[in-house]
């Protein structure tokens, strides 16, 4: 693509973004603007149930719901019988924690970057079910120490590797298909957190040879809010059993109360969900299915190069970033400010930034005793400009702050 074929398709997207033109909006890691695409699929569903019914709506759009499947497994390069929708990645990620065939002793490795609602997720396991918990170390660079994780795989009956593909607080990239072979291996099934490399990093589960996968749409797959999925590979699929199944995979057999699961949908979803959220998912994930995932990462990196630089020789800034392959996450401190006023004096100048708390990785956070930081998102619809505003922005916050 030349350069002038790049300029081009970024002006096109943000043509199609209609928040682009009003805000810089930097928070794509919290959620992204959607596209005009996203917006159409959930405003025609409402309007459309407000018409005739939410049951009959439902059946109208049910093509277009279907294409959540689809499009999923093409952007994530698997089946569309291993996709499945949930209300959120959190949901999704306890689905498939409670679904597993885990028992008391069941050891679960994770890494020291986990999200702390996951993190949540186990230890709850570990209160209820007896799960024992087993945390692999960051190497200095940020990302998985890989040395640390075969020793705990090679030493130990490990039953679950949950992991975190691109933790929120830093955008360093885990080597997936690496701490796939690992896992394997060993025997042991891997679970990954995709919440913020959907959309953001190329993946694709035919090479990387995980068993499972959570996903959220509203961060860099630019869908609603209250959407998320899963993956899970079908031989994985066949044998888990949802906590609390509902008529939507299983159904009663007979009057003293017998049941199965049905075998021809997702089995760890619900009956019920929000429609236009579902269709709103689908339209998202088709439209990144149009888009180069090579191309993505590459302007989504440039961009946050672009920021470490912009911010970098701002006085009173500390920029931290990892050695490890990173993505569009750059976050920084102000030192002796409070960073949630200087969030929202920045968000009333049209920037939009995020304060990422300890409990984005409480394990490395608390640890090194981080109070949180200033997090900048890119997304590859920012621009250079919007780059400059930043600088602009926070520069004339410090000083407002010493006047």
């Amino acid at each position: 693509m030349s350069e002038s074929e790049r300029s081009h398709l970024v002006q096109q997207l943000r043509d199609e973004t209609p928040g682009a033109s009003r805000v810089v909006h930097l928070n794509n890691a919290g959620c992204s603007l959607p596209p005009q695409a996203v917006i159409d699929a959930q405003v025609a569903y409402i309007q459309e149930e407000s018409l005739i019914g939410g049951y009959e709506a439902a059946d109208r759009f049910a093509s277009s719901a279907d294409e959540f499947y689809t499009y999923g497994a093409k952007v994530l390069g698997c089946a569309p019988e291993e996709i499945g929708l949930c209300q959120s990645a959190t949901d999704a990620w306890r689905k498939i924690l409670y679904a597993l065939p885990l028992h008391e002793g069941s050891t679960i490795a994770f890494d020291e970057s986990i999200y702390g609602g996951n993190l949540l997720a186990l230890t709850d396991g570990r209160n209820r079910f007896g799960w024992q918990l087993q945390p692999i170390d960051l190497s200095e660079s940020g990302a998985i120490d890989l040395s640390h994780l075969a020793r705990v795989l090679q030493e130990g009956s490990v039953d679950l590797l949950a992991i975190s593909h691109m933790p929120a607080q830093s955008g360093v990239r885990n080597p997936l298909g690496e701490i796939a072979q690992l896992a394997a291996k060993a025997r042991c099934l891997t679970l990954v957190d995709a919440c913020q490399s959907l959309g953001h990093a190329p993946i694709d589960l035919r090479k990387e040879g995980v068993d499972g996968l959570i996903f959220t749409g509203r961060k860099y797959l630019r869908g609603p809010r209250g959407t998320g999925g899963y993956f899970l590979r079908a031989d994985v699929a066949a044998d888990v059993v949802p906590l609390g199944p509902d008529i939507r995979v299983a159904e009663i057999t007979d009057c003293d109360l017998g049941w199965q699961m049905r075998s021809d949908v997702p089995r760890l979803e619900h009956w019920e969900r929000s429609w236009s959220g579902f269709v709103g998912a689908a339209a998202a994930l088709k439209y990144l299915s149009n888009l180069d995932g090579d191309w993505i990462w590459a302007r989504i990196t440039s961009l946050a190069h672009l920021v470490v630089g912009a911010l970098e020789p701002i006085r009173g800034v500390e920029v931290r970033r990892r050695t490890a392959e990173e993505g569009g996450i750059v976050v920084f401190d102000l030192p002796g400010r409070d960073l949630i006023d200087a969030r929202d004096r920045l968000r009333a100048l049209g920037v939009n930034v995020m304060f990422a708390g300890p409990q984005n990785a409480p394990i490395e956070m608390l640890r090194r005793s981080e109070r949180g930081w200033l997090r900048v998102s890119v997304h590859y619809y920012n621009t250079a400009e919007d780059v400059a505003r930043l600088a602009a922005a926070v520069a004339d916050y410090l000083a407002d702050e010493t006047r």
